[in-house]
């Protein structure tokens, strides 16, 4: 069961820039925030993309966003 798949792109836009709007308000929680979705993505989404795919997504978040 793909509950992404069910998703327009307009509404997985409109998640992501919400989630985008969020970490930005909230800068001290990124980190914790990041490594949140890293683990999800790992634990959930393995066959939507590769696992490595996402860990290296996800330690360039982790880059990106850090104060």
């Amino acid at each position: 069961m793909n509950t992404w798949r069910a998703l327009s792109r307009f509404e997985l836009f409109h998640f992501c820039w919400g989630l985008v709007v969020f970490i930005y308000g909230h800068g001290d929680l990124i980190l914790k925030w990041a490594n949140l979705g890293l683990v999800l993505q790992l634990l959930i989404l393995p066959n939507w993309v590769s696992k490595s795919n996402m860990a290296l997504n996800g330690a360039w978040a982790i880059h990106v966003f850090s104060p």
